[in-house]
């Protein structure tokens, strides 16, 4: 093998150990390193009185089924709860989305933020219901996903 040979073969190998190495940092930038979803229910009644309640539920975060309850109410009311979220030990892009058909309805106090090594914050949950809201069933999935983040 001459020369030329050698250099375009090591080119090669460190292009595609560049490639490799590349992928791994976006892979680990863009995929979750943690994530739990919510589901959120409400029962609208004869009366107009609905129920509201969220079921949580989280790999890392303890209990699988904990009950969220935001009480009854009543259509073209609304109520809020919080939740405390907690960074671990890294730098966290937190994404919170939701969807189905109680996302028209729910906002929340944050969507996309960063956390700091173990830092807390605060997030609401707040549903406002029609004046109109129909007799019946609805849900929605509230989605939380960490990201690690250099910046």
């Amino acid at each position: 093998m001459d020369i030329t040979t050698k250099k375009k073969i090591a080119l090669i190998i460190c292009m595609a150990i560049l490639i490799i190495l590349v992928a791994i940092v976006v892979d680990r930038y863009t995929t979750p390193f943690n994530e739990f979803d919510s589901e959120a229910r409400i029962t609208v009644k004869d009366n107009r009185t609905i129920g509201f309640d969220t079921t949580y539920s989280a790999k890392d975060f303890g209990s699988k089924h904990s009950i969220m309850h935001l009480g009854i109410l009543s259509a073209g009311t609304s109520s809020g709860k919080g939740m405390i979220l907690t960074n671990g030990p890294y730098k966290s892009k937190i994404v919170i989305t939701t969807e189905g058909e109680l996302s028209e309805w729910l906002t929340l106090s944050k969507e996309k933020f960063v956390l700091e090594p173990f830092e807390k914050t605060p997030v609401e949950f707040r549903i406002n219901l029609p004046e109109d809201v129909e007799v019946g069933n609805y849900s929605s999935k509230v989605y939380v996903k960490f990201y690690r983040t250099l910046f």
